[in-house]
């Protein structure tokens, strides 16, 4: 049966590349993300499962999944006019994916399956980081985190747990790793601009510090998600997460403006 191995979760800012690129190793941005990587590295995980949100890329407000799951061999990206990355190119894994959706069916989750999907910023800045050479297989999960109505954090939670039943039982000797992408208080554009819910980082980051993380999805409700930032939904996919860990202290965690950067080894 497959393995999980690692659990990580961190920002991904679209100016991120960029930042780095300009502030060179030097910069706190950078350490955080190199230290992450050096124990993705240490973990040699097979397939990466990368939960995360898209930005309007694959789906609009008429039609947007709560869950979804890339069903591709390959995907490319950021499909964004404005992107100020390098362009890449992924594979996956369509096997896993694919299995994937049918067991969420028989565990009543009704994933969406895509055959077909655009990469944006969301999923490829911490691949940028913490694979850059694009080698290991990466399957894009979807969460509904950036439009509401939000799934709720309690469904988003038992997703991950129905998730690391699926890896446990997946045939085969793979090692898998978990990324979830996303910032966990953070306001774009308006007057709240930069915005930084200090009661929500620290009912999270202090969750993760106890590894009592099933005290958090009751309490991420659309709307005090939305008091923590108009896209602070990507909390979910954090939350989603915690549900494949279990009660479990990250080995490290770090904290700066909204965002968080958290590894859990899975032994």
């Amino acid at each position: 049966m497959a393995t999980p191995v690692i659990a990580i979760a961190v920002p991904h800012g679209p100016d991120s590349p960029r930042r780095v690129a300009d502030e060179k190793e030097e910069s706190k941005l950078a350490r955080q993300y190199r230290e992450t990587r050096e124990q993705l590295e240490a973990a040699r995980p097979d397939v990466i499962i990368e939960l995360t949100s898209d930005h309007f890329v694959n789906f609009f407000l008429d039609k947007m999944p709560a869950f979804a799951v890339a069903v591709v061999d390959k995907a490319d990206g950021p499909h964004e006019s404005w992107r100020t990355m390098p362009w890449y190119e992924i594979k996956s894994d369509r096997n896993l994916a694919d299995a994937l959706l049918e067991h969420s069916y028989q565990a009543g989750y009704d994933l969406a399956g895509c055959e077909e999907v655009q990469l944006d910023h969301s999923a490829l800045v911490p691949l940028h980081f913490l694979t850059p050479r694009m080698d290991i297989p990466v399957v894009p999960v979807y969460l509904r985190g950036f439009a509401y109505p939000l799934p709720t954090g309690e469904r988003c939670y038992a997703f991950g747990k129905m998730l690391r039943q699926f890896v446990e039982n997946y045939p085969g000797n793979q090692r898998v790793a978990v990324i979830a992408s996303g910032s966990l208080s953070l306001e774009i554009g308006g007057p709240r601009v930069d915005y930084t819910d200090e009661e929500w980082m620290a009912l999270t980051v202090g969750a993760m510090k106890g590894g009592k993380m099933w005290r958090v999805p009751p309490q991420a409700t659309g709307e005090r998600l939305a008091k923590a930032g108009n896209v602070a939904g990507e909390s979910l996919n954090w939350v989603a997460v915690w549900g494949f860990l279990g009660d479990v202290k990250p080995e490290m965690l770090e904290t700066q403006a909204g965002n968080a950067f958290a590894t859990w080894q899975i032994r």
